[in-house]
């Protein structure tokens, strides 16, 4: 009884606790590079997808601003003429997976799968991403290990304001009205998931807030295409 439970205390450990601590360390690197930086980086995940992407990249490019986009295999797939758009107009893709599976609820070597899968695909159409940033931000032991063998910069963030969550777009703008300065890294959502809100949320409050921000163009950026570190 002893062995087993040490057994299961060994497996938890090295798939959920080790990631988690690596993540946590990865993160307070990342933050801090961000905040010493004294820019803002706009990052969407979930991506590409033809209703709200364009829309996207569009006020992008009216405001002059780069952004970073954390797209899924299977919309790339779904959508390469627009993927390669986002990169013509001088945008950054990163690796988001390809079915977005969440590697904490399913089997450990299927988490490096999805990243695999989801590389694969964009090396596919030319792309070579150096970023990653895992389906809800998880890594579990075999997603830990891809991203170390492929030199990976994982990709958090320390802004949320959970778009996919929000039934308005006014409640939107406002939260990044009320929010967003230098040394943020932003999370908002190009794409959606089932059981979520509809993507003209992101679409429209991000207009909004882009119309009425007086925060210079200058400081938004997208990551750098030769990494950060």
């Amino acid at each position: 009884m002893i062995l087993l439970i040490l057994f299961v205390f060994i497996i938890f450990f090295l798939n959920y606790i080790l990631p988690h601590l690596v993540k946590k360390f990865w993160r307070r690197q990342l933050l801090k590079w961000v905040s010493d930086s004294g820019k803002i980086f706009l990052t969407f995940d979930d991506g590409p997808e033809i209703s709200t992407t364009g829309q996207i990249l569009d006020f992008l490019k009216t405001h002059n601003i780069r952004a970073t986009f954390f797209v899924l295999g299977v919309n790339v797939e779904q959508n390469p003429a627009l993927t390669q758009r986002i990169l013509m107009e001088g945008h950054t893709i990163g690796i988001h997976g390809e079915n977005h599976l969440h590697p904490w609820k399913i089997l450990p070597w299927k988490g490096m799968s999805d990243l695999y899968n989801g590389n694969k695909i964009l090396k596919k159409y030319g792309i070579r991403a150096i970023y990653v940033r895992p389906p809800y931000g998880k890594l579990n032991l075999f997603s830990l290990i891809y991203i170390l063998i492929n030199r990976l910069t994982f990709i958090h963030w320390n802004l949320d304001p959970k778009d996919y969550n929000q039934n308005e777009s006014t409640k939107l703008s406002t939260l990044l009205k009320d929010q967003i300065q230098s040394g943020k890294i932003i999370l908002l959502h190009d794409g959606r998931r089932p059981g979520t809100f509809s993507g003209d949320i992101t679409v429209k409050g991000l207009e909004s807030f882009l119309q009425s921000t007086r925060i210079s163009p200058h400081l938004f950026s997208q990551l750098p295409i030769n990494g950060i570190y």
